[in-house]
């Protein structure tokens, strides 16, 4: 919706995105999440762009959005890119989590 092309892995907020140092689900860990977690009481659903094949999300990853009432949907990261923009203009308190490879 910007207008900004990203070639890292980002996390995408309503109103900021932030550098994501993850470049592979298998490699995750809790610290990674400090930014949804930072932001955890505005948002409801958080899009997980996985790259180019959709995967499942780690159990760690589905432990955290638990404990912060977060819905986590994974797909792959053009069609995370797509949905986000989708939601957002609905209003949605929605961010992405967008692993660019």
């Amino acid at each position: 919706m910007s207008g900004v092309a990203f070639n890292h892995s980002i996390f995408v907020f309503p109103k900021t995105s932030i550098p994501w140092s993850v470049s592979r689900f298998d490699r995750i860990n809790e610290s990674d999440f400090k930014p949804l977690r930072d932001r955890a009481s505005q948002i409801d659903l958080c899009l997980f762009g996985c790259g180019d094949r959709m995967l499942p999300l780690p159990k760690l990853l589905n432990d955290f959005l638990k404990r912060f009432n977060i819905s986590g949907e994974a797909m792959t990261t053009s069609a995370a890119c797509r949905t986000y923009n989708v939601l957002a203009m609905e209003g949605r308190s929605v961010a992405a989590a967008l692993i660019c490879l």
